[in-house]
């Protein structure tokens, strides 16, 4: 197989304003990848073979934004967002009804990452104690749905396997800072 190739392009601002209180960091992004490395199983008399081969040509453009916001000395803010928006131009890989190269660049899916990820979350720090810092954190995450395989085609539960989008609270009680000893 040959190598691939990626051409990106990127454009961002990152931000610190009204006195650090706030921190906006923004970043847009295109990218063309070709000779896109894809792995493949091969099914044959004698068993089948794992195979990594060229599957052709990838675009996507992406947003991603990041902020963090000092409400008070005591209560942070943050959230976080990102989109890729992506397509296969060409996507080829071999039929094993046939054994002929196929174009299945209008069904191929992404695999391991989600098109949108976004998160947001709330600290409260409160007083020192004797003890030690005590802190409270609450967050929500969510992610879009995932594929593990490229193509129902060599995969026929593909779309059954994959995996939903998800959203996530999570919450913590931390305490820090702990005084040991004398």
């Amino acid at each position: 197989f040959d190598s691939e190739n990626l051409i990106s392009y990127e454009a961002g601002l990152k931000s610190e304003l009204f006195a650090r209180r706030l921190r906006l960091n923004l970043a847009l992004f295109h990218a063309i990848h070709e000779d896109v490395q894809v792995g493949q199983f091969l099914a044959g008399s004698g068993g089948s073979a794992g195979v990594t081969v060229n599957a052709g040509e990838e675009r996507y453009n992406g947003i991603e934004a990041e902020l963090t916001a000092l409400l008070t000395d005591r209560l942070t803010l943050n959230a976080s967002f990102a989109h890729l928006d992506r397509e296969y131009r060409t996507f080829e890989i071999r039929d094993p009804a046939t054994d002929q190269l196929v174009d299945i660049a209008r069904q191929a899916q992404f695999l391991y990452s989600p098109d949108t990820t976004a998160n947001v979350g709330v600290e409260y720090r409160f007083p020192a104690i004797d003890l030690g810092r005590l802190a409270l954190r609450l967050d929500y995450s969510y992610r879009s749905s995932m594929y593990w395989h490229a193509s129902t085609l060599l995969n026929p539960f593909n779309d059954v396997i994959s995996d939903e989008g998800v959203g996530r609270v999570d919450g913590r009680l931390a305490l820090s800072s702990i005084r040991l000893g004398g």
